[in-house]
């Protein structure tokens, strides 16, 4: 069955698990900071909260294997701003997550794939406040 932990295995078997808070969908490791990036499948929220103004919004967890603990996740909110009701179905639940990530092999530069159809990029040389730009 699927789950949703990540396995470290050694030499000698399996070294160490961790679990993720939501399911991940693909993971690259960036060198400069020692992280393994996870894309997830999103956070849910409810038509209703939409229209309360939230937005879907995505997120990248960020596991620094040199420490052995999450760092801040990347979040990154949705690029379809309004989303239309058909036929009065107003109890839809809303996510947006990623679905691919990759690393640059020279630059600290990360680019996802989301569900929205756009591709972020940011750099993992910046703080994480600053967000991903979206391009």
């Amino acid at each position: 069955g699927a789950d949703r932990t990540v396995s470290f295995h050694a030499p000698y078997g399996n070294h160490a698990t961790i679990r993720l808070p939501t399911f991940g969908r693909a993971m690259a490791y960036e060198k400069t900071t020692c992280d393994l990036l996870v894309v997830s499948s999103g956070k849910r929220i409810s038509s209703g909260s939409m229209a309360a103004g939230q937005q879907a919004t995505g997120e990248v967890y960020r596991f620094n294997l040199d420490e052995g603990r999450f760092s801040e996740p990347l979040a990154f909110p949705s690029a379809l701003r309004q989303k239309k009701v058909v036929d009065g179905d107003d109890a839809r639940v809303l996510q947006l997550g990623g679905s691919c990530i990759a690393v640059s092999p020279t630059h600290a530069l990360t680019a996802i794939g989301a569900e929205d159809g756009t591709v972020r990029f940011w750099d993992n040389r910046v703080p994480v406040g600053h967000g991903p730009s979206d391009n």
